[in-house]
Formats: structure tokens, C-alpha cells, sequence
């Protein structure tokens, strides 16, 4: 089954950007981390792998540019995440 490109909200160059600040942050860290910011920059290099970046993870909306580009491992809107955060408090 061919994976469904959910990332046309970002042009192909703000993916290239985001993909290239995910590496970096990766390098950044380590070879050796394991911590959560690790897993969630792996994560979301998988979803781009899989064509799935940049759309929410709950409600498969797209992400804003604006959001990806300060935490580029996001996997959910601002929306999805609020309703997380008000659901934990």
C-alpha cells in the first residue's frame, strides 16, 4: 500500500528545513541519547520517512508552519495539544 503524502501543507523547501533542523538537533545530542527529546526527533523523522510530517497525529490536521519551525518534532497541533494539557491539569 503507497503512504498517503499528508504533509502538502509544507512546500517541499520547508520540509527540506525542518528535516535538516531535526538532524542537527539529533547531532546535537548525541549518538548515545535516549532521553525523550531524542525519541520524539526519531519519531518525527519516521513520520517524514512515511510521508506523514507535518499533519497532527490526533486529528490529522496539518501543522502550521510557524509551529513546526519552533518544536520541528511536534507531533500535534496547538489545538490537539492544549486539549492534552487541560485534560493532565
Amino acid at each position: 500500500m503507497m503512504q498517503q503524502d499528508t504533509s502538502a501543507a509544507l512546500t517541499p523547501e520547508q520540509l527540506a528545513m525542518l528535516r535538516a533542523e531535526l538532524l542537527a538537533e539529533l547531532k546535537y545530542l548525541g549518538p548515545e541519547a535516549r532521553g525523550g527529546q531524542a525519541r520524539r526527533i526519531h519519531d518525527a523523522l519516521e513520520r517524514w520517512a512515511a510521508g506523514t510530517y507535518g499533519r497532527c497525529l490526533e486529528c490529522r490536521k496539518p501543522i502550521p508552519f510557524a509551529r513546526l519551525e519552533v518544536m520541528p518534532e511536534t507531533p500535534t497541533c496547538i489545538e490537539c495539544s492544549w486539549s492534552h494539557e487541560l485534560v493532565r491539569h
